[in-house]
């Protein structure tokens, strides 16, 4: 069924308002983002697993959550660095606006068909993820805020 090739051939982020990612892709992790201050945030990665996982198991999971995601992991170094690029950016004052466009002409609003297939209904779906539409949910969580308050 859907489900079950969803759970073991796919990768998953979900991002839970306002700042705690649950990440599934080669290691399973929950980060949690804490502002420090304008500038600076926190970060604190934690490593989950299964109760009861087999050592062979646990010990696999953990060597592709440090080669992947640690400081001097395949994935970290270059998100710090792309994170940090992104923060400073921001400061720039030679465009009114940030812009998150790339991949509009990508959106499926509703769900796909692999959505429906699983029971999900989000707003929008993509077929792909290299593009900035995974943002959209971050201001359109933080509108709906705004507007209640």
């Amino acid at each position: 069924p859907a489900q079950v090739d969803w759970i073991l051939n796919k990768g998953r982020n979900l991002y839970i308002f306002p700042n705690v990612m649950l990440m599934d892709n080669p290691s399973t992790q929950i980060r949690v983002m804490k502002p420090i201050s304008a500038s600076r945030m926190d970060v604190s990665v934690y490593c989950i697993a299964p109760k009861g996982e087999s050592d062979t198991a646990r010990a696999g999971r953990l060597r592709k959550f440090e080669d992947f995601y640690l400081t001097a992991g395949m994935a970290t170094s270059d998100d710090l660095a792309a994170l940090e690029d992104t923060q400073e950016g921001s400061l720039a004052t030679g465009a009114k606006w940030n812009e998150f466009t790339r991949g509009m002409d990508s959106i499926i609003y509703g769900p796909d068909k692999e959505a429906a297939a699983l029971g999900f209904n989000p707003p929008v779906c993509t077929e792909n993820w290299d593009h900035e539409i995974h943002y959209h949910g971050f201001y359109r969580q933080w509108l709906k805020m705004l507007e209640e308050n």
